[in-house]
């Protein structure tokens, strides 16, 4: 499942933010990704290389994180290895499904 929501409802537009499902988040700003958080991994938050309006969303996100926020560079990078993760997940949904269902067969013919 797919949700878009405003993490900033002053900034309406703005500031969306959108989670596929429960396990990949990211934040954007104008349009532009500024942060993201995967399973297992603490949320990644650029810093402000942009406006001062994007300077505030950035700065509404990271507060309460204790990471606060990486060089552009860095997070650039890890977004890019985070989208491709998921670029594969999703393109291989259906062979992972196939794989479960298979492995659960394989359990209840040997009842383990």
């Amino acid at each position: 499942m797919i949700n878009i929501s405003n993490y900033m409802p002053s900034e309406s537009g703005y500031a969306l933010r959108v989670d596929i499902g429960l396990w990949f988040s990211v934040w954007f700003s104008y349009g532009v990704p500024v942060a993201f958080c995967t399973p297992g991994c603490r949320p990644v938050v650029s810093e402000n290389v942009w406006t001062r309006s994007t300077g505030k969303h950035i700065a509404h996100i990271a507060k309460g994180w204790s990471g606060g926020v990486v060089p552009h560079a860095e997070f650039e990078a890890q977004y890019a290895a985070a989208m491709w993760r998921l670029r594969t997940v999703l393109e291989h949904m259906d062979d992972i499904e196939l794989m479960r269902r298979l492995e659960n067969a394989a359990k209840e013919e040997t009842g383990k």
